[in-house]
């Protein structure tokens, strides 16, 4: 670990900054620890002023460090005191991690969004992005769907998955919907496991006209309404988009982010087909220019995916959720429960009474 440096200054005042005990002494309060401290020069030629050992131990009481140099010290023998003093403070405190808050009771939901916009292919060609395959081999939508729902959804404890579809023109209607029930039932869009899911994504691949264009905002806004309503960490909703096409509400969909940051959300978009994806890096706010809150969104292209076995694919969506949940728990100071406590039953053994007769004497 190695600080900033302080400029122009005899007595530097370094920031704070946060190690965790593995990472510092590898949870051993007791490991030795080497610290030094140098005198930087910007041709690179950094002077050593002085250097101390310590542990973790000492320094919950003890404060301040004589830095020695060790040349100076056999130069100056016992006139030598030290190249000057460091003071540490340190205050140690719990964080928590995204298994306390899973065996705390956090429940994880998915809720999906599908793609229904013309872009994809007329469904009956087997050129169509949302063909589906008589022999069973799933397209792009249902092999997503499949490997990302399959590891989210044992976290569900009631297995119910929320599900969408976007920029299709439903039957007896003619304009296109850009946040409809995957099933046709708007007051209950739940569908029972990732099965579930691909069943009614079937059903309505057979019927609703795909249209556009193609707006992320309506469903992302839908998702956020009904997080909204959870504020003390009992659920965490995972979005997870399956799109072919550029977003034509760029605008409205970063409003939605930036609102959805505030509740317990987070996005992941999966790019199918060959289409140029450029933009949804503005979505995928890894370097924080955006401005949110919190980065929810994680996005990935499906062909990265063709040569590689599909478990990567959910290993690399769902990797930045931890961090992201975590995150929102921090920002709202929600604190995870104790997990709950499973007592044994008692064992209560019924004791078998045998009574022999005795035998008659013989006569």
């Amino acid at each position: 670990m190695k600080t900033e440096y302080v400029r122009k200054t005899l007595d530097p005042v370094w920031k704070e900054f946060q190690l965790s005990l593995g990472r510092l002494c590898n949870n051993n309060p007791s490991l030795p620890l080497h610290i030094e401290c140098w005198d930087w020069d910007s041709d690179g030629g950094d002077d050593f002023i002085g250097e101390f050992k310590t542990t973790l131990a000492e320094m919950r009481t003890k404060k301040t460090y004589d830095l020695i140099e060790p040349n100076i010290q056999r130069k100056k023998g016992s006139k030598y005191v030290n190249s000057g003093q460091i003071t540490i403070n340190i205050d140690e405190f719990k964080v928590h991690s995204f298994f306390d808050y899973l065996t705390g009771g956090t429940a994880i939901s998915l809720i999906v969004g599908v793609d229904f916009t013309g872009s994809n292919g007329d469904p009956s060609s087997p050129s169509s992005l949302h063909f589906v395959n008589p022999n069973g081999t799933p397209n792009e939508y249902m092999a997503a769907l499949r490997i990302i729902g399959d590891v989210v959804a044992p976290y569900d404890s009631d297995r119910l998955i929320p599900s969408y579809g976007f920029g299709g023109v439903l039957p007896g209607t003619n304009t296109a919907n850009h946040c409809f029930a995957l099933n046709f039932n708007e007051q209950n869009p739940n569908t029972v496991g990732v099965d579930g899911v691909l069943g009614s994504y079937i059903q309505a691949i057979q019927c609703v006209k795909l249209s556009g264009p193609t707006n992320f905002a309506p469903i992302i806004n839908r998702v956020a309404d009904f997080a909204s309503t959870v504020d003390g960490g009992e659920n965490y909703y995972i979005l997870l988009m399956i799109t072919d096409g550029i977003i034509t509400d760029m605008e409205h969909t970063l409003n939605a982010i930036k609102r959805a940051c505030a509740y317990p959300l987070s996005i992941i978009i999966v790019g199918v087909g060959a289409a140029d994806f450029v933009n949804m890096n503005l979505l995928d706010d890894d370097e924080g220019k955006m401005g949110f809150k919190r980065d929810i969104v994680q996005f990935v292209p499906f062909r990265k995916y063709t040569s590689v076995p599909l478990a990567q694919l959910a290993k690399d969506t769902l990797a930045e959720v931890p961090k992201q949940l975590l995150q929102y728990m921090n920002m709202k100071n929600i604190k995870p429960k104790p997990p709950p406590v499973f007592v044994q039953p008692e064992m209560i053994v019924q004791p078998t009474v045998t009574t022999t007769q005795p035998t008659a004497p013989p006569s």
